[in-house]
């Protein structure tokens, strides 16, 4: 059993669809729109499916929606994958994500900063 929904954006049908629900969320004035396990967007049978070109070409789609139709809101992408590929979701810089996550980084950022009692 899976707790996480896995879409497959290859689906005419599902992008269309999501693409309504941001829309939906960017009216109703989200402020950030995070995409979780973002490597992963796109399906092509035979191939592994990470940080395939056709993901990076959808999120540059979300955020041409974004840009257009609500300014200031930012897309954060995820990933659980090395800071060199992690950062490939900043496309040209001003095309894909405006901010990119990784749960390891974050977590080992927040060891670092933990304090314990004695």
């Amino acid at each position: 059993m899976t707790n996480q929904i896995d879409l497959n954006y290859r689906s005419p049908e599902v992008l269309l669809a999501m693409v309504d629900v941001l829309l939906c969320y960017l009216a109703k004035g989200a402020e950030y729109v995070r995409l979780d396990a973002v490597g992963f967007m796109w399906k092509e049978p035979g191939t592994s499916c990470i940080h395939l070109e056709k993901t990076h070409l959808i999120i540059k789609l979300l955020r041409s929606i974004i840009d257009n139709v609500a300014p200031g809101t930012v897309i954060i992408t995820e990933t659980n994958v090395p800071h060199k590929d992690n950062i490939a979701y900043f496309g040209a810089g001003d095309d894909e994500a405006h901010m990119v996550y990784q749960f390891l980084a974050a977590a080992t950022g927040a060891a670092c900063g933990a304090k314990t009692e004695r």
